[in-house]
């Protein structure tokens, strides 16, 4: 399977999956709305042929939840898991879960056994691996894994959301119609070469992110969805040269600079949004806090790398 091929067969099993989950949430959570009207979508680079993880995941988001306690619904917006049981690794049994919040116990089971059915397995279920939340937090996020005849171990992050919106559904969706412009507009070969550029430049920034121990540094993290935003700010997309070729170019207006800080929310759409690259830059680090200071010394030394 080529990668244009690997990039539709990945977005129809992201399609299938969504299904599946929807319509094991659905009585728990949305019992008086049609299927068609819960809000809900796939955020993850998977879903969108970016991912470049060895054991790739799906970030699955169901909008509008409920979290009313008078009608036994359990609101977990003032509640972290690393704090309620002691380990960050949140709540990692489904014996644990249930003392908690029987609802959420039921959706993880009826999630896991969706799950298996619609990889055809006919026994078993899902593995459950966590539950998290963060104090402020509006939801509570579920994870499960599975293999997958294909693409190996498959997880799944599953988020009940209390809010209506998030920036990473439309990121996605925003993606996907810049992706499909590509391929008509320039041919399967151009939008082939944008996920491999894409991938390309993925890989090189969480090589340099990574501590001592292997982990990322979330100071020096380049989010995927940023790495995205640079190469197709405009129409026809940058190649991997031209985008390396501005990022040496570029000069940071005075008090315009990325800081030092924790990598936070994107709120403003970047994908073919109008903005200059110069002007995408100051955006994403000083409107936002998407692109740090560890981030940009991390794009300019892969930039400088190419150069040399």
């Amino acid at each position: 399977m080529d990668l244009f091929e690997q990039i539709q067969s990945q977005k129809q099993l992201s399609q299938k999956v969504l299904l599946a989950v929807r319509s094991a949430v659905r009585d728990l959570y949305y019992p008086d709305t049609s299927a068609e009207n819960i809000q809900c979508g796939d955020m993850s680079s998977f879903a969108r042929g970016t991912n470049t993880d060895a054991f790739p995941d799906m970030d699955l988001i169901f909008f509008n939840a409920p979290h009313d306690e008078s009608r036994g619904y359990k609101d977990w917006t003032a509640i972290g898991t690393r704090e309620l049981v002691g380990k960050k690794e949140g709540i990692t049994s489904i014996e644990e879960l249930r003392l908690y919040d029987a609802r959420l116990t039921e959706a993880v089971l009826k999630v896991g056994a969706a799950l298996a059915k619609c990889f055809e397995r006919s026994r078993g279920t899902a593995q459950f691996n966590f539950v998290r939340t963060w104090p402020g937090y509006p939801g509570v996020v579920f994870n499960l894994s599975l293999p997958h005849p294909q693409y190996g171990e498959l997880a799944f992050d599953i988020d009940i959301d209390y809010s209506n919106s998030h920036y990473g559904v439309e990121h996605a969706r925003r993606f996907e119609e810049y992706f499909q412009r590509v391929v008509s507009e320039l041919g399967a070969v151009r939008a082939v070469q944008l996920v491999e550029d894409i991938k390309r430049l993925k890989v090189q920034a969480k090589d340099l992110a990574r501590d001592a121990n292997g982990w990322i540094d979330r100071a020096r993290k380049l989010p995927g969805f940023v790495i995205e935003g640079l190469f197709v700010q405009r129409f026809p997309p940058n190649t991997y040269a031209e985008l390396m070729a501005q990022v040496l170019a570029h000069r940071w207006n005075p008090g315009r600079e990325p800081i030092d800080r924790w990598v936070g929310d994107q709120r403003n759409q970047i994908i073919d949004a109008g903005f200059s690259f110069s002007a995408l830059l100051e955006n994403m680090a000083c409107d936002n806090a998407s692109l740090t200071k560890g981030a940009w010394g991390i794009l300019l030394e892969i930039a400088q790398a190419q150069r040399a």
